[in-house]
């Protein structure tokens, strides 16, 4: 599903919003969700969130740029950044550890080339254009783009000057050299005095000797952004947003004078570290968030992700385990240490434990793991390298009558969960389970 219908599914643009920017698509150039973003419709971050579910990897979000770690900006040369636009944001807490680097298109990048520069395997991120020109500009002394879209305020003498001056509604960097007088033009972050726009007809004429002055202010806004609202920290963390008709290069108007950049001293590389900050490697998503993913989800992996990134975004440790047959195997999960073993999990159904209660009577599970499933539990815990949790939570996505996977949660040091733990898996499980039956019905059509 392309971006813009994407986003227009989602109720995040209404289709006015949408023909907008399409329409500065075609007159400024440009990605469809950079000009969404520089009009004011939606903020990086859902383009990201948005992009992630579009190509499925992982989104780079504003709060992992501002969390990336200095010690691995140094590790690719600067050339190598700049030509293929992707940026080394951090390690995974896997053994090995991979350095993980965010693009905008993960299917172009050159894997083997990142890899031989890093002396590392590499995990790709995806990210919109404008969180990439971001991190060139903050870490790599780019120059930064000019806005395609800005607010005008124009003061004027008298009103019969401003009823024959037709302003732009848009002023694009290409418009360098157009014919004078420039008009003071006060934007965000600027002085009026510093920032000029050209306009683009002649001269107003003189007013009439009997018009008293006046002062009047003419204001051009963006357009008003959705009222949507995100929980805070969604991710997401996507490859080009390359959608409807982008013009060709020869049509786009020519590109403002860049400022001269200002080189940033980088620091030499280190060793990688055996762990990095989780917040600014993994998504942090709440269960409203999770919910709509998983809506949005267009494959069963995009599912199992999105219910491993909520899990780890709620408790200490869980897993997403498949069930086929009589045992519930590995698929998806995070334990401190063992993330790596996760698809090594092979529970049987058959013998009693947490899990079978939760496959038996497709119901929940939620409190001390029973005496009776000892051995099939302990020799879990000793696998994932953890406590025994004295409280512990398993759940079971239920497609029909038929129970598809079971949801493992617990707190890391093996404490109680949180209240409402039950009722929040519950809902998502649900989410899953509908999720999975819109697939199937999807792939039948096709058939």
């Amino acid at each position: 599903m392309r971006l813009g219908e994407l986003l227009l599914q989602k109720g995040v643009l209404t289709k006015d919003q949408l023909q907008t920017a399409l329409h500065e698509q075609h007159r400024c150039g440009g990605r469809l969700g950079t000009n969404l973003i520089e009009l004011g419709y939606v903020d990086v971050d859902t383009i990201a969130l948005a992009l992630s579910v579009q190509r499925g990897f992982p989104a780079l979000r504003r709060e992992h740029v501002a969390a990336i770690d200095a010690r691995v900006l140094g590790l690719f040369p600067e050339s190598i950044v700049t030509k293929h636009k992707a940026i080394p944001i951090g390690y995974t807490m896997t053994k090995p550890p991979r350095v993980v680097v965010a693009c905008m298109d993960p299917t172009t990048i050159p894997i083997d080339e990142l890899a031989f520069a890093a002396g590392s395997r590499i995990e790709v991120w995806i990210a919109p254009e404008a969180l990439i020109q971001e991190c060139l500009t903050k870490y790599f002394g780019a120059p930064p783009v000019p806005p395609r879209y800005v607010s005008l305020k124009l003061e004027a003498r008298d009103a019969a000057s401003l009823s024959s001056l037709r302003l732009p509604t848009a002023v694009h960097p290409g418009l360098a050299e157009a014919a004078p007088p420039p008009a003071t033009l006060a934007g965000p972050g600027a002085p009026a005095k510093n920032r000029k726009a050209r306009v683009l007809s002649p001269p107003p004429p003189p007013p009439p000797e009997n018009t008293p002055p006046a002062n009047v202010v003419l204001t051009l806004e963006p357009p008003p952004r959705p009222s949507i609202e995100f929980p805070p920290g969604s991710s997401v963390e996507l490859p080009p947003e390359q959608d409807w008709d982008i013009p060709s290069e020869d049509s786009s108007p020519p590109a403002a004078p860049a400022p001269e950049p200002h080189p940033v001293t980088m620091p030499p590389p280190q060793a990688p570290p055996l762990s990095a900050p989780p917040e600014a490697l993994h998504p942090v998503i709440g269960g409203a968030q999770a919910s709509m993913l998983i809506e949005m989800a267009t494959s069963k992996e995009q599912i199992g992700r999105t219910l491993e990134d909520w899990l780890r975004s709620t408790f200490g440790c869980g897993l997403v385990l498949v069930i086929k047959g009589d045992m519930a195997i590995g698929w998806r999960g995070f334990f401190r240490d063992a993330e790596d073993l996760i698809e090594a999990i092979a529970i049987p159904l058959g013998k009693p434990s947490m899990f079978s209660a939760a496959y038996d009577t497709r119901e929940p599970f939620r409190g001390a793991p029973p005496a009776d499933g000892a051995k099939i539990q302990d020799r879990l815990w000793k696998l994932l390298r953890c406590t025994a949790p004295s409280d512990a939570l398993v759940c079971p996505v239920v497609l029909g009558k038929r129970a598809v996977n079971l949801l493992y949660a617990q707190m890391d040091d093996g404490s109680a969960l949180p209240d409402g733990a039950v009722e929040e898996v519950r809902a998502l499980a649900a989410d899953a389970a509908a999720a999975y039956a819109r697939l199937i019905g999807r792939d039948r059509k096709k058939k």
